[in-house]
């Protein structure tokens, strides 16, 4: 199973903006939707993929496994 067919495709764009090493704020800016919205994305992404909902450990993911997602 891909990470798309886990993932909204906003929560999709979101992962990728993590990856980049955006915040929620220019995350939130970038898709033109309330950093609380980034945030609630964000909640649901560490759930979906079965995270701990620790520090960074989304964007630690996100980063070790950019090249799963990144492929558009």
């Amino acid at each position: 199973m891909e990470i798309k067919d886990i993932l909204t495709k906003t929560e999709y764009k979101v992962l990728g903006h993590i990856a980049d090493g955006k915040d929620s704020k220019q995350i939130a800016e970038a898709l033109n939707i309330s950093p609380f919205t980034v945030k609630n994305h964000r909640y649901h992404i560490i759930k979906k993929l079965g995270l701990e909902p620790q520090n960074n450990t989304l964007m630690k993911w996100a980063i070790d496994n950019k090249a799963l997602f990144l492929t558009d």
